[in-house]
């Protein structure tokens, strides 16, 4: 989206609010009840108009399909469907509309999901989640995060790489499986309690709760064949940081102002703590702000950075 688009989306939403506010006080007046076109009036505008009104304001400045207002008329079909739940007379357009809504929006989603998976697939790093950078919009992004975490929970065990020479690791000392064989055992025994507890209370809110612990112990198990397949890389020029599923950053080795070795996690609140199992090892300090990626689509500048790797004086060599 461009910024000039980005800029038509307020105008689109003050205006889509007058409208929705119009509607809402027409079906409440008394000449409502009385005029039998009326309904019919309201109903086009909440079908027709809302989206019109996307697609000149919003997708057509910005060069995108119109296939992108269906999440806009689905909006004015549930608009609709609330302040014309009396019209008998219009029950027949609210579910056709309805039926054409969820055909457009799954057909959105399809042609969303096809363009990001040829993006994903074209990027040439082999980091997976590097490559879901070049898929534009955050919302797949985040959605193609939860897909990489189901993927190194189940097929990361059966994968085995060595590491390359500039490659460093940050798991084999750092007891790092033993923090989070803990934390599930944690989560298993904290899940059945409570879930035992809810049982008898709420069986739905029982069940939700122990859904969200068996994702934990997903995303705990990927976390762990996350940091031992994603190493740290250094390079002719940059340092590729990834730290599990956590952050991912490429900075430029001109930018490193320093690498110190230290013992403990400095009592700093800009540093970021890059050192996952075990007190970090070294700290980098970049002469200028570098972005690091997290997890759903969170982005950070940092300065300074606390690190674990297995071997700290083999880095701080290459680094220098």
């Amino acid at each position: 989206m461009t910024i000039a688009s980005e800029r038509r989306v307020p105008v689109f939403a003050a205006l889509a609010a007058a409208l929705l506010a119009a509607e809402w006080g027409i079906v409440h007046t008394a000449a409502f009840t009385q005029a039998s076109l009326l309904p019919f009036a309201v109903l086009g505008d909440l079908l027709l108009v809302l989206p019109a009104l996307y697609w000149f304001l919003v997708l057509r400045p910005a060069g995108r399909k119109a296939l992108e207002a269906a999440l806009v008329l689905g909006l004015g079909v549930l608009v609709a469907s609330v302040l014309l739940a009396g019209q008998a007379s219009l029950k027949t357009f609210l579910l056709v509309a309805g039926g054409l809504t969820e055909i457009a929006s799954v057909a959105f989603l399809v042609q969303k999901l096809r363009v990001a998976s040829k993006q994903f697939h074209g990027a040439e790093d082999d980091d997976l989640l590097l490559r879901l950078n070049a898929i534009p919009e955050r919302w797949l992004r985040i959605l193609g995060l939860e897909l990489i975490v189901f993927y190194y929970a189940f097929v990361g065990p059966r994968l085995r790489r060595s590491l390359m020479p500039n490659e460093f690791s940050y798991t084999e000392k750092s007891g790092l499986g033993g923090l989070l064989f803990a934390l599930g055992f944690v989560t298993v025994v904290e899940g059945l309690v409570v879930h035992f507890l809810l049982r008898q209370w709420r069986p739905v809110a029982g069940w939700i709760f122990t859904g969200l612990h068996v994702y934990t112990l997903f995303w705990l198990a990927a976390a762990y064949q996350a940091a031992r397949l994603r190493p740290l890389v250094v390079t002719d020029s940059t340092l590729l940081l990834r730290i599990s599923l956590l952050w991912t950053a490429e900075i430029p080795l001109s930018q490193l102002a320093s690498v110190e070795a230290i013992k403990a996690m400095p009592d700093d609140k800009i540093v970021l703590r890059a050192a996952f199992g075990d007190d970090p090892k070294l700290l980098l300090t970049l002469s200028e702000p570098v972005e690091l990626q997290g997890l759903l689509g969170i982005r950070k500048q940092v300065t300074k950075i606390a690190l674990y790797v297995d071997e700290p004086e083999k880095l701080q060599a290459a680094l220098r």
